[in-house]
């Protein structure tokens, strides 16, 4: 089988996953998924559009992201109105973060998937610009993180990046 043949049939794999799940939910998110949505998807658009330019690979990043959570179409508008949110400024980063902290502790596995995706857009398009390496530095300090961990941690993102998407 060729990569376009297996891309196509992983992709209606996931288009029938998305409708099979807004089928039985009828489209609506948990609380807890909802804050995810809003937060995560909030804090995307902020990081990518931190330096003023949101690159392919940043897109290619979100996307993907929706995609791996299975979002049913109501859900995905909802997150794609929380990335303009982010893009626009029309959030507090940090106020956003308090919220879902308040649901979500400091190092457990919800907070620390938020953290890594979001070091992770900012790497996606194969370098940090200062602005963004400094808000980084500002959200690890917020969530609790060692921030001399930061800069190992985006390196081997960037390394990643550029290998390209077989990482």
């Amino acid at each position: 089988m060729g990569n376009a043949e297996a891309g196509g049939i992983s992709g209606l794999m996931r288009e029938l996953k998305i409708t099979i799940n807004e089928l039985f939910s009828g489209g609506k998110l948990e609380p807890d998924q909802e804050l995810t949505l809003q937060v995560l998807f909030g804090l995307l658009g902020y990081v990518a559009n931190i330096d003023g330019i949101v690159t392919d690979h940043e897109t290619t990043v979100i996307n993907a992201q929706m995609d791996e959570m299975f979002l049913p179409i109501q859900a995905r508008q909802r997150a794609l109105d929380a990335l303009a949110q982010g893009r626009k400024r029309l959030l507090n980063p940090f106020l956003e973060l308090d919220r879902y902290l308040e649901v979500f502790p400091a190092a457990t596995p919800q907070t620390r998937g938020l953290y890594d995706k979001l070091l992770k857009l900012a790497a996606a398009d194969g370098r940090i610009r200062p602005q963004e390496l400094e808000f980084l530095h500002e959200i690890t300090v917020h969530l609790g993180y060692p921030v001399q961990d930061l800069e190992p941690m985006l390196g081997s993102l960037l390394a990643a990046a550029k290998a390209g998407p077989a990482n």
